[in-house]
């Protein structure tokens, strides 16, 4: 099976005749993330095919963008989806939220369901194993 794993009910509304889409990613309180982002789209034969990948990360700032060099009007019934990576660099914490942020025109898309996750128990970065997200998102016209 390929890495679209698990569909979830979360919908994004664009403009297609908006800009650009941008992908943020956002940790909080000593968290670090690194993340890799995927753009599926069906084939004619009804099975999803990646498109395009991006990997992310957020470093020392908590916060990392990508601005994606797709024409949005393509994206209709596509899905992007992702596997994040969390780590804690302050080694008396191991919780924090993870969010994840679709921007267009400088505006945060309407999502059905926030994209937000509290984490505990975060690994310190120095150690090999940390939390892990994966989730799908589609991207549906206004």
């Amino acid at each position: 099976m390929s890495k679209f794993i698990q569909k979830d009910d979360r919908h994004c509304i664009i403009s297609p005749n908006g800009g650009n889409l941008t992908i943020c990613l956002t940790v909080n309180n000593g968290l670090r993330a690194g993340a890799v982002f995927w753009l599926w789209a069906r084939d004619e034969n009804g099975r999803w095919i990646e498109r395009q990948g991006w990997e992310l990360i957020t470093g020392d700032t908590g916060r990392g963008c990508i601005e994606l060099d797709i024409p949005v009007s393509s994206l209709e019934r596509n899905a992007i989806s992702w596997r994040i990576n969390t780590c804690s660099f302050i080694p008396a914490l191991d919780s924090g939220i993870v969010e994840i942020h679709l921007i267009q025109d400088n505006v945060s898309c309407q999502l059905t369901r926030p994209m937000q996750w509290s984490l505990t128990g975060v690994k310190q970065c120095s150690q090999d194993a940390g939390k892990k997200i994966e989730s799908v998102v589609h991207i549906l016209f206004k």
